[in-house]
C-alpha cells in the first residue's frame, strides 16, 4: 500500500509541476493573462466534466446507447438531400 501512495504523489507532483511550467511557459511565451486563463480552464474542467456527464452512466445502463434527439428535426425531405455513401 505504501508503494501505491507513493506513485500516487509522484503523479500528483507531475501533474501540479506540468501546470506549473506550462502556465510560467505561456506568461513569457504571451502573455501572464494567457497563462492565468490556460490554468483556470485546466483546473475547472474536471468539475465542468463532472457537470456535463454526470448522467451518462445510468444512461448506458439503460441501454441509451445513441442520443435519440440529434435528427429529430429533420423530415424525409432533410433526410433525401443528405449525400449518398457507397
Amino acid at each position: 500500500m505504501e508503494f501505491v501512495r507513493h506513485v500516487a504523489a509522484i503523479w500528483l507532483a507531475l501533474g501540479i509541476g506540468g501546470v506549473l511550467f506550462r502556465t510560467v511557459q505561456l506568461f513569457i511565451i504571451k502573455d501572464v493573462l494567457t497563462g492565468l486563463v490556460w490554468a483556470t480552464k485546466i483546473l475547472t474542467d474536471p468539475f465542468h466534466d463532472i457537470k456535463l456527464y454526470h448522467k451518462a452512466p445510468l444512461a448506458l445502463l439503460r441501454g441509451e446507447i445513441i442520443d435519440r434527439s440529434i435528427g429529430a428535426e429533420w423530415d424525409d425531405e432533410d433526410a433525401e438531400a443528405l449525400p449518398r455513401i457507397g
